[in-house]
């Protein structure tokens, strides 16, 4: 079994990730679209991810990018799915 990733780097990259798509993680959190558990679960499937490095390349590749980034994650992004799916939840509370 591969040992977890540091916490802290997972945070930052989930963080980081969360932005590039369109979402702000902690006030999704302060506002309960999220609660600690599915963040806990996130940091988590982040920490096991054996592709940490593309991850950083591919949000420094969408920080260049000029035109408004994806609003979905990479298809090898263990949390891809959640934060598609908060980014519809969070857009039908706006509609």
């Amino acid at each position: 079994m591969q040992p977890l990733g540091d916490p802290h780097e997972h945070i930052q990259l989930l963080s980081r990730m969360g932005q590039t798509l369109g979402l702000d993680l902690p006030t999704a959190f302060t506002e309960g679209q999220i609660n600690s558990d599915d963040w806990a679960e996130m940091v988590l499937a982040c920490r096991g991810c054996t592709i940490t490095e593309q991850c950083h390349q591919w949000l420094d590749h969408m920080d260049r990018m000029e035109e408004a980034p994806t609003r979905r994650a990479p298809t090898a992004c263990r949390n891809g799915h959640r934060l598609s799916h908060l980014h519809s939840l969070l857009q039908e509370k706006v509609s």
